[in-house]
């Protein structure tokens, strides 16, 4: 069998045999794409519903999709300032993340038989290059955290993800962030924008990709999605429980290491505040400490140890009053470390760290109408622990070890005691903000009602006789 050229002579030859290879794959290439963009048609217009994207260039379908994106950007803006209130969290990172979380959801849960080189690329382009998503995570790191932490994924998922048909706490935030806002339906355009954006970027990514399988789940379920989300923009009343459900913990980890560090470095105002009420009396015991500390030093230099006398600690009774998990035994845990022989800078946080949580529990009660607090990090970790280390110091002071060891255990102590004073008394500041967004909230009513009564002004009285 040979090939016949167009002179009719025939023709053997590899170089012609690759040329019509060449040729056949043009041909099929072409035939392919003609297919796709008939398949892409049908997908934009049928599965989409976003035809107005069909035969648009790259290049203005990237403009397309930036301007909405921005519009989408500027109203989740509008509900971040329109409310009066602290939370010590980025406000914008729910929103960032749920395009991480929806994106890699589309990306990377459909046709295997795409590169997943390819599918990275896509997504990283998305998260940094169209989107322009500030501080947000590659598709590296977001793998990474999926693998390691299983609090991250649940946190994902319940937060995001869009065909859940039980609870999406991002929606419940947008309802809480614009009930505010008086412009009627302001939280159900958000949804529809953003419902629309997707659509078409879950088109765009089937273009780049050859495919018209990506995301598919979303924009078949469209309508039922919709009206599950309608129905998770009114149930946003409880704002404790959405809050606690739309932190991503990857960041609240690292909010709280960093918090740590500065918590080390810097000395806490609210501590100094402390110590220059009580300034008197703690330069006396200071003063007495040192001597005891000069004495201790000469001893040390005849018989090593025998300046530290025991130290008794009941820990059975400890550690029943730690497993009743309320703060008032709690409290109770620090005033037994009072009455222990410790360093005398060591009993006087012990004192001030039983005052504060006393006081909290005061704001606690003051304010459980209007805010419930989550205590379960404070009783399963952040006391238990801090205990423990000084337990665990009072028993190298018992067992007579070496100064350097003591020394050391001696500053852990301190540093993890001053953390969980600070911790206690960012948690009572908490409180007391939101009971003032309360009070700031009934005196605005009261003020409107007596207003239209011609209450406020005498000179705008309402005469109703």
């Amino acid at each position: 069998m040979g090939f016949i050229n167009w002179n009719g002579e025939r023709d053997d030859s590899k170089a012609r045999y690759e040329e019509l290879k060449e040729y056949a794959q043009m041909v099929e290439d072409e035939e392919r794409a003609k297919s796709f963009q008939e398949k892409i048609a049908v997908f934009a217009t049928q599965i989409c519903k976003t035809p107005e994207m069909i035969g648009l260039s790259r290049e203005d379908t990237i403009k397309v999709l930036v301007a909405e994106f921005k519009e989408l950007k500027d109203m989740y803006d509008i509900f971040v300032q329109s409310k009066d209130f602290s939370w010590e969290y980025d406000l914008w990172l729910p929103f960032r993340d749920l395009w991480v979380y929806t994106l890699s959801a589309v990306i990377f849960t459909s046709d295997d038989t795409v590169d997943s080189a390819k599918k990275e690329k896509i997504f990283n382009t998305f998260i940094k290059k169209i989107l322009k998503l500030e501080g947000q995570i590659s598709r590296e790191e977001y793998v990474k955290n999926s693998n390691e932490n299983a609090e991250y994924v649940a946190y994902m998922q319940q937060s995001f993800e869009l065909s859940k048909h039980d609870s999406i706490y991002f929606w419940k935030w947008i309802g809480y962030l614009s009930k505010d806002i008086q412009v009627d339906n302001v939280a159900k355009d958000f949804a529809d924008d953003f419902y629309t954006l997707l659509s078409r970027i879950i088109f765009f990514i089937n273009v780049l990709l050859g495919s018209t399988d990506f995301g598919i789940r979303y924009v078949v379920n469209k309508d039922d999605i919709i009206k599950n989300i309608y129905n998770e923009l009114k149930d946003c009343n409880n704002l404790n429980k959405i809050t606690s459900h739309i932190v991503n913990p990857v960041y609240a980890r690292k909010r709280n290491v960093d918090k740590a560090v500065e918590y080390k470095n810097i000395k806490n105002s609210k501590l100094k505040e402390w110590e220059e009420k009580n300034k008197t009396n703690y330069n006396k015991t200071s003063k007495v400490y040192e001597e005891s500390d000069v004495r201790s030093e000469t001893n040390r230099n005849e018989t090593k140890h025998d300046s530290y006398d025991k130290i008794r600690l009941d820990k059975d009774y400890i550690k029943s009053l730690i497993e009743k998990r309320t703060l008032l035994d709690f409290a109770e845990v620090y005033n037994i470390l009072v009455a222990c022989k410790l360093p005398e800078e060591m009993t006087q946080i012990c004192r001030m760290i039983s005052e504060e949580i006393n006081i909290l529990q005061e704001a606690i009660e003051k304010f459980k109408d209007i805010y419930q607090v989550d205590l379960d990090q404070f009783y399963d970790y952040y006391m238990p622990e801090s205990i423990a280390l000084i337990s665990t110091y009072v028993d190298y002071i018992n067992a007579r070890v070496d100064d350097k060891i003591i020394s050391e255990a001696k500053t852990e102590v301190m540093d993890s005691s001053q953390q969980l004073l600070i911790a206690i008394v960012d948690m009572k500041n908490e409180l007391y903000k939101f009971g003032s967004m309360e009070l700031k909230a009934r005196s605005k009513a009261l003020e409107s009602m007596m207003n239209q009564d011609g209450h406020v002004n005498p000179e705008y009285r309402i005469n109703n006789d």
